[in-house]
């Protein structure tokens, strides 16, 4: 009887210490198991944002605080006024527009979209099928689409914006600083702003409808050629299938400006 006893307390033993071990294995599996698919989650989240935050956010109101104008010929024009309202219309593009004053020269409006493409913004435009030799037929049936039709050098630091335009002959250098709330400038800027402003509204008519262009019939690809990037479109309408490519000034225009940019940069650099 007592030998019974014995071997029944020692097999109830066993029993409880088995059970609580499979108990304690399910307990720790668990919360292995959930903090596993937490983490992939939070990697995940993590790539979308980086994603999302490697484009520069250059939204906003801004105004002058220097701006002038260098030709090939070394002449030079300072500008004594200007505004730039940049509003984000997707996560890569950002439509402006602005207007700035020389002495002496009625002010000059300026509007249009840049696309942020590889760490660098471009001025883009609507190729609609004008200039590239078709009848008003095709063109009223043309597939439309963006290209990239310049660089724009801009830089961001805080609440001060670079930007460097060109064209053929000269380079306009403009530093900006955020816009305080309720600041007004000068009558005749306005009124040019706020033609700029409707330019630009009805400028992004048009982009918002080449952006849901038919991909069947338009293929947009970036090339880099001659040390920029340029927007091949190639083309299958129903009239006619070909390529075309978009290019543009180098920005860097021979190296015709290089001290003024040294300046340039030098002074953006010491307003930080």
């Amino acid at each position: 009887m007592f030998l019974k006893k014995i071997r029944f307390l020692f097999l109830s033993v066993i029993f409880v210490f088995v059970s609580c071990h499979e108990t304690k294995s399910k307990i720790v599996s668990n919360p292995i198991k959930h903090t596993g698919k937490t983490v992939v989650s939070e990697k995940e989240d993590s790539a979308v944002k980086l994603k999302a935050d490697s484009i520069i956010d250059i939204s906003g109101s801004y105004e002058l605080i220097k701006g002038e104008t260098f030709f090939v010929d070394a002449k030079r024009k300072a500008i004594h006024d200007s505004e730039l309202i940049i509003n984000r219309l997707s996560e890569t593009d950002f439509g402006f527009y602005s207007a700035y004053k020389e002495k002496d020269i009625t002010p000059i409006s300026d509007f249009g979209v840049l696309k942020s493409f590889k760490n660098k913004f471009y001025l883009i435009k609507i190729c609609n099928g004008n200039g590239l030799g078709f009848d008003a037929y095709a063109q009223e049936n043309f597939t439309a689409g963006t290209y990239l039709y310049n660089q724009v050098m801009i830089r961001k630091n805080k609440n001060l914006l670079s930007v460097i335009e060109y064209g053929g002959n000269f380079r306009r250098y403009l530093i900006y600083k955020k816009k305080k709330s309720g600041s007004e400038g000068d009558i005749s800027l306005q009124k040019t702003l706020e033609k700029a402003k409707n330019d630009l509204r009805n400028y992004t008519i048009e982009y918002n409808k080449v952006q849901e262009y038919d991909k069947n019939k338009l293929q947009i690809e970036y090339i880099f050629k001659d040390s920029i990037w340029v927007s091949k479109h190639k083309h299958k309408e129903e009239y006619a299938s070909f390529d075309y490519l978009h290019t543009y000034t180098n920005p860097y225009q021979n190296g015709r400006f290089i001290k003024q940019d040294s300046i340039f940069y030098k002074e953006f650099n010491a307003y930080k």
